[in-house]
């Protein structure tokens, strides 16, 4: 529930959001809007990992509180959230010019890496495979898996986050409009050599090139016009340096780019 100050209401913006999580959010974002005059705060100190689904939240919070008349603030911003808001070119419309009283960043969160699973025994010190269900679950645990991957090979902390961040559009885009059935897989490969890192997604879903998306797509719009599908792709080629695609057989193979520094 939302913690109420004087003319201030905190809502807090969850780190994983499912379709209960999601509308628990809005229930209190509307609790909040009905209890306060003043000004309604989205803490945002959850967010280290951060996707189209995030994005699309915070909009519909900046929705509701135009609609009501209500200030709304972003607290809590981090680095990843702060980049992939600029990369839209959504952070001066939810968060405003970085001297506005409204951009009160964070600290960068410590990352839990206790019980995370560690990258498979066997397996090259520079190469990741994965086959794993085109679940929630499934692209969760896989991602996990590939991020302690990447913190293994010492590489920084936003490379980690960019390629995290890709890696979960191109799972969640085959699970959501894929036409997987039952329980669709798909097989990733990650390789890092000197300078680059190259990842690999194969699945027998519907044939769809990411790679053509027209280049001048409009974020703000497709989300006011509530269309989802094209901004978690928007994203990735915003985060990696190349995305390319191949449709072999009755598979999907789309391969991404990314050069890296440590």
């Amino acid at each position: 529930m939302p913690s109420e100050s004087t003319k201030q209401v905190t809502v807090v913006v969850p780190a994983d959001l499912g379709r209960d999580s999601s509308r628990a959010f809005l229930v209190d974002l509307d609790d909040a809007l009905d209890t306060t005059t003043g000004e309604i705060v989205l803490d945002c100190s959850h967010l280290w990992n951060v996707t189209s689904s995030q994005i699309g939240i915070l909009w519909q919070a900046k929705t509701r509180c135009d609609a009501a008349g209500m200030t709304l603030r972003l607290a809590a911003v981090g680095s990843g959230l702060e980049k992939v808001l600029k990369l839209l070119d959504l952070y001066d419309v939810l968060v405003g010019p970085p001297d506005a009283p409204s951009a009160v960043m964070a600290s960068e969160p410590e990352r839990a890496t206790a019980g995370r699973p560690a990258a498979p025994e066997g397996a090259a010190a520079n190469t990741l495979e994965l086959e794993f269900e085109v679940s929630t679950e499934g692209i969760g645990e896989a991602m996990d898996q590939f991020r302690s991957f990447l913190a293994s090979l010492g590489l920084p902390e936003m490379c980690v986050f960019d390629l995290g961040t890709a890696f979960y559009e191109v799972a969640t885009n085959a699970r959501q409009h894929g036409g997987l059935r039952g329980r669709g897989r798909l097989s990733f490969t990650a390789v890092y050599q000197t300078g680059k890192v190259r990842l690999t997604f194969v699945d027998s879903g519907c044939p769809f090139d990411p790679s053509r998306q027209a280049p001048h797509f409009d974020v703000q719009q497709a989300i006011r016009q509530h269309q989802n599908r094209g901004i978690g792709l928007f994203l990735v080629k915003k985060l990696m340096d190349s995305i390319s695609y191949e449709r072999v057989g009755d598979k999907n193979v789309v391969c991404l780019e990314k050069g890296v520094k440590k």
